[in-house]
């Protein structure tokens, strides 16, 4: 569906999808699980979004149906162990990372940069004053500007334009574009909000110091929106199918549903497989066997034998199984999930 508006030139035009540079904005797909207790610093929880923590407060992240309306899901951020005393390295909050390829679009760093707004729902059990910061992957450029949550528990959409920023280094390939933090807490690394910043910050220096004061308390997030312009539109629903897709070309989970099978060829003692990715990732994923993966001789009678454990990535897409499992030169091999659906190969290129 087409949207009109107006261009930074005065110039009326015509924009379609693919306005919104954040991927599950919504908070839709949760790959590696919905609930998370206490996730450390950097760890991805919900796809594409992970915590920045540092200090004694620590949160507890959760993918929520508490959403406005025409959302069917939010991301939940509660207060797990509070800090009343804030010093100068203790900050937390959620981050984001704008992959280099789609935010070239935006043109920081040169004279033709372009101004980018940002757009959101928040719901908090705190009021106060909030932040946001934009900042490159060198985290030697950093903007920064304040947001108010003004009433407690009550969805409210938030709106942010931020000038262009000519300056700097900024990515344009595969790497980091632009590293987005919705800072909750900030002791340190805050700065003054609304210019650009040589340095590394996290948040304005008016944050709310009292959200993570108090174990339990509550901030709420969807409907996250990064575009290009001084005007932020409605948010940009995409499929489900759409969203998911997009990104598995930063994590893929194989497993889950009983009985994927794989099958290869095997030599003494060892059988090779591939995995073809249902995109192409981002970069050559790191990998990790989460287990329950069960792997059959097929010329051979007796129980199947468990490779917890017992695979190993060549590349990012090929496997061999390795450790006391015993082949015949030439035969066939089955790899199947156990009947439970626990078992998950994972496949890591996030940014």
């Amino acid at each position: 569906m087409a949207v009109s508006r107006i261009d930074e030139a005065g110039l009326n035009v015509t924009q379609y999808g693919n306005r919104n540079l954040i991927i599950n904005g919504a908070m839709q797909v949760a790959q590696r699980g919905t609930s998370f207790n206490a996730p450390a610093d950097a760890e991805y929880t919900l796809d594409r979004i992970s915590p920045f923590r540092n200090g004694a407060g620590v949160i507890d992240i959760e993918q929520s149906t508490v959403a406005p309306e025409s959302f069917q899901y939010s991301l939940k951020v509660t207060v797990d162990t509070a800090d009343t005393s804030l010093g100068g390295t203790d900050f937390g909050g959620l981050r984001y990372v704008v992959e280099g390829y789609d935010a070239s679009r935006i043109d920081f760093g040169k004279s033709s940069a372009k101004q980018i707004t940002l757009s959101f729902y928040a719901r908090s059990s705190v009021t106060g004053i909030y932040s946001v910061a934009f900042r490159n992957s060198a985290a030697s450029r950093s903007y920064a500007v304040d947001y108010t949550i003004d009433a407690v528990d009550t969805w409210e959409r938030k709106e942010i334009t931020i000038t262009a920023d000519t300056s700097g280094t900024w990515v344009t390939d595969s790497g980091k574009g632009i590293d987005l933090r919705f800072c909750l807490w900030g002791g340190g690394y805050t700065t003054t909000p609304n210019s650009w910043n040589n340095g590394n910050f996290i948040g304005s220096n008016n944050t709310n110091t009292s959200w993570i004061a108090t174990v339990g308390n509550t901030f709420y997030i969807t409907g996250v929106q990064l575009e290009v312009g001084d005007t932020a539109t409605g948010f940009e629903h995409r499929s489900y199918g759409d969203e998911l897709q997009r990104c598995q070309r930063y994590y893929y989970r194989y497993g889950g549903n009983g009985r994927e099978n794989l099958v290869g060829g095997s030599n003494t003692n060892t059988g090779y497989f591939a995995i073809q990715f249902p995109t192409t990732m981002r970069s050559a994923p790191t990998f990790s066997n989460g287990g329950g993966f069960t792997i059959n001789n097929f010329t051979s009678a007796g129980t199947p034998s468990d490779i917890n454990g017992g695979l190993t990535s060549i590349n990012s897409g090929e496997f061999q199984t390795v450790g006391g499992i015993s082949y015949t030169l030439g035969n066939t091999i089955l790899v199947y999930e156990a009947s439970t659906n626990s078992g998950n190969l994972k496949f890591d290129a996030e940014l």
